[in-house]
């Protein structure tokens, strides 16, 4: 587990001296003693917050269920999940009570950060503005520290088969279910992005989305965390999307079609995933977030050697034996109303734990 705190901006080159001077001053002298402005800005994020829930329901929703399936689960939910958001809204009830206590683990938190070992600079433009860059760099580390601040030890416990209802006003469900899979150096690991994919406009497409009304609905594999996830969108129904979920691996056992032009054209399919064109203001994260990860270009070179190489009998044993048997402990998480919750309830025999957001 690496959490890191990413800072980004981007300008023209002409005004690239201005630009950096504000990260500088975001990065070194950000003034939390300024209690009206701060106030504003946690108001104005939890108004962000609140107003994603819909939008983005279904991720919100396969979140919360993945954080029970590693440390790394855990912290993304609490830093990018609903977690975050009840975050918010503690912090707005408690700035006009104690305010100093804000203030001083703010300035806690931005201390730590300050450590120049810890610095990792990412830079997309000319060679001329490299330099700029360079010595901007020498100003901002000499307002950091050398040492490394101590980190406290982190003990986590997997729970597995957690079945949760978020209760929030909506007309409509948000259902995803969360399978521990294999990471992106496992030999199946193309095979369960070619699933996902397949899946997720074929199967789950007709069965959810055609017959039951649903707005969206995906199969997604996440080869950093090594999870595959099930999720509806605007879903009316909650019980029968978990039903077909489940019919996910009699599908890939017996109906899926993985003859060897089926398979070329799902390996074409698949493919898109990786060769989606970067632009220049992308290249800058993702080449950062790839060397923060160590994902190296040789070892997206066997991913790719290995999805081109699959057969049908790779497809379905990776579905049959690595997802299937991990389905029915699987986190569950619903996001709806606490009165559909309340109904679906009725037919899940009260599995679902329901609590509000």
């Amino acid at each position: 587990v690496q959490p890191f705190l990413l800072v980004t901006a981007k300008a023209l080159a002409s005004r690239l001296q201005d630009m950096l001077g504000v990260l500088y001053d975001r990065v070194l002298l950000c003034d939390f003693s300024d209690l009206a402005r701060l106030k504003d800005v946690l108001l104005q994020g939890r108004i962000h917050w609140h107003s994603s829930i819909i939008p983005s329901g279904n991720q919100y929703a396969a979140l919360y269920a993945a954080r029970h399936l590693s440390r790394n689960c855990e912290l993304a939910e609490r830093l990018g999940g609903m977690t975050q958001l009840r975050t918010y809204d503690r912090l707005v009830a408690e700035i006009d009570k104690n305010p100093d206590g804000i203030v001083e683990k703010m300035s806690r938190i931005r201390e730590f950060l300050l450590s120049r070992s810890r610095a990792t600079i990412s830079f997309v433009g000319e060679s001329r503005d490299r330099k700029i860059l360079d010595e901007w760099l020498k100003g901002l580390y000499s307002g950091m520290r050398d040492e490394d601040p101590l980190e406290g030890e982190v003990h986590f416990t997997p729970a597995m088969g957690s079945k949760e209802g978020i209760a929030t006003p909506a007309d409509v469900a948000f259902v995803a279910k969360t399978l521990p899979a294999v990471s992106m150096n496992h030999p199946d690991a193309p095979a369960l992005l070619l699933l996902s994919v397949h899946l997720s406009y074929g199967y789950l497409w007709n069965e959810v989305r055609v017959k039951r009304g649903s707005y969206g609905v995906r199969a997604s594999y996440d080869s950093g965390n090594g999870l595959f996830s099930f999720s509806s969108y605007r879903d009316p129904c909650v019980k029968e999307t978990l039903e077909a979920f489940q019919g996910v691996f009699h599908h890939i056992a017996n109906e899926m079609d993985l003859s060897a032009p089926a398979v070329e054209q799902a390996i074409i399919g698949s493919l898109k995933a990786l060769d989606q064109p970067i632009r220049p203001g992308q290249a800058v994260g993702v080449a950062l977030s790839r060397h923060i990860r160590g994902d190296t270009p040789e070892l997206r070179r066997r991913f790719r050697k290995r999805l081109l190489a699959l057969t049908g009998d790779d497809i379905r044993r990776s579905g049959t034996e690595l997802l299937a048997p991990a389905f029915e402990t699987a986190p569950t998480c619903v996001i709806s109303s606490r009165e559909r919750l309340t109904a679906a309830n009725t037919t899940l025999k009260g599995t679902l734990s329901i609590n509000d957001l």
